[in-house]
């Protein structure tokens, strides 16, 4: 759902959660990521040198059909035949909310 925009289309960092799941079924796993511009990433507080870490999908202005039809894009390529597979594959481009959990 498109329910945010940001003050300067050309100056942004932000955070963005994808409730992703298999289909058929109403379970969805959080995926996230930072999206920002390059003058928004210049713009964070660096902690120990490092601006930011993770997935980072850089733009060159926040356009959200861009980030709507990329993000499409990728889901769409890491669909598998399983769940669990199609869980790795996202976690090439997107932190996945259990990565570091031990089961």
């Amino acid at each position: 759902m498109r329910v945010w925009c940001p003050e300067n289309d050309l100056c942004f960092a932000q955070s963005v959660t994808l409730a992703i799941g298999p289909k058929p079924g109403n379970k969805t796993d959080d995926f996230s990521m930072r999206v920002a511009t390059p003058a928004g990433l210049a713009q964070l507080e660096a902690e120990e040198g490092i601006l930011a870490s993770g997935p980072v999908l850089i733009l060159v202005r926040y356009d959200f059909d861009i980030l709507w039809n990329w993000t499409t894009r990728v889901v769409r390529s890491c669909e598998s035949t399983t769940w669990p597979y199609c869980v790795e594959n996202l976690r090439r481009y997107f932190s996945w909310e259990y990565d570091g959990y031990k089961i």
